[in-house]
């Protein structure tokens, strides 16, 4: 089975007791509501059913482009089939979702390898890299940043320089998704059964680079405002595409502010220089602040670590601490809920009982 199909997911299907009337495929484009799933015997509209959105905890384990499913298909012309089963993910790249409730919302499953896009104008923010590391790791996916639109500036090396200090261990392509430019950086990416994912903010570029890596113009494309040289935002929805090599990717719309769900090892894993130092600290819990014999502000004092970096660990270490809390204030509010909900069934049974 193409579409990045393995024997990560083959054995979870051989333990699965009862597939009878099942099809196996994988979710490419998910779109109010429905979710368009791709199978052997081809592509099928299908929905989740009632009890898995109340069976969800967080939103996290309801289906997301890049998932494999065993569905219920259609039993007639122009209806929509079912989500019946949800397999184990390899990776997944969770974020807040947007709204005041604590809800997960995971943007990709089962990719490889995510691509994070910025361009040389109005998008260049280097300390939102850190961010999107962090929560990309976290989730078990390799990662490489693109700095696009290379063709804008003649002071390259300074923008490069800025992505490095903050992504010092992470693969870095300079690239002109519209000149057609450092593309061939890609190829070792580009291999049949691999999961590439592109995310960033809107205009930054990623349908433009899609078109480029299919050698065809299958996505619209926005202008480019005068005001900053960004492009206008173009997608609207996310889908996973196979690419001519035979990889797939799955193109996102921009994300405007991308809020942590969990991040804890991927934090570690991002700022690698503060955590190796954090191990002579002399205290296990030291917040690298003000605390007497802290490894982390000695190395400061010395310059081996710059308060920029440090100030941007500080603020993600802190937003991931509140998340984190809030996370579990939910979860106690759910068990509480449902410790009262029995506890209402067992009274007006007893009541019946007795009456």
């Amino acid at each position: 089975m193409a579409f990045g199909w393995n024997s990560f997911f083959e054995d979870q299907l051989d333990q699965i007791e009862d597939t009878d009337g099942l099809e196996v495929g994988r979710i490419a484009i998910e779109l109010r509501g429905v979710l368009e799933v791709i199978t052997e015997a081809g592509q099928v509209s299908v929905r989740v059913p009632g009890r898995m959105h109340h069976a969800a905890n967080t939103g996290g384990e309801l289906p997301a482009v890049g998932d494999w499913v065993l569905i219920k298909p259609p039993l007639r012309d122009g209806e929509d089939g079912w989500v019946e089963h949800v397999l184990e993910r390899r990776s997944k790249f969770s974020r807040q979702a947007s709204g005041n409730r604590t809800r997960e919302q995971v943007v990709a499953a089962n990719v490889d390898r995510f691509l994070v896009m910025m361009g040389i104008d109005g998008d260049f923010q280097p300390r939102r890299v850190e961010r999107y590391l962090s929560s990309i790791r976290e989730g078990g996916a390799e990662v490489s940043v693109l700095l696009n639109k290379i063709d804008l500036t003649d002071k390259l090396a300074a923008f490069e320089q800025q992505v490095r200090d903050v992504a010092p261990d992470t693969p870095i392509h300079l690239v002109s998704a519209k000149k057609t430019k450092g593309l061939e950086q890609l190829e070792p990416y580009l291999v049949a059964g691999q999961t590439l994912a592109l995310v960033g903010s809107s205009g930054v570029g990623k349908s433009t680079l899609l078109n480029r890596l299919m050698g065809a113009e299958t996505m619209k494309t926005g202008g480019v405002r005068g005001s900053d040289d960004r492009g206008k935002h173009t997608t609207s929805h996310r889908q996973l595409i196979q690419l001519p090599s035979g990889a797939l990717l799955i193109d996102n719309p921009g994300i405007r502010e991308l809020q942590m769900w969990q991040s804890d090892d991927g934090l570690e894993e991002t700022f690698t220089e503060i955590s190796e130092l954090a191990k002579d600290c002399r205290f296990g819990d030291c917040q690298h602040r003000d605390e007497p014999g802290c490894a982390v502000q000695a190395a400061l004092a010395e310059g081996k670590v710059t308060r920029a970096r440090l100030r941007s660990y500080w603020k993600l270490r802190t937003e991931q601490s509140n998340q984190s809390e809030r996370q579990l204030h939910q979860q106690r509010n759910r068990e509480k809920q449902f410790t009262k909900m029995i506890h209402h069934t067992v009274r007006d049974k007893h009541k019946g009982r007795y009456k």
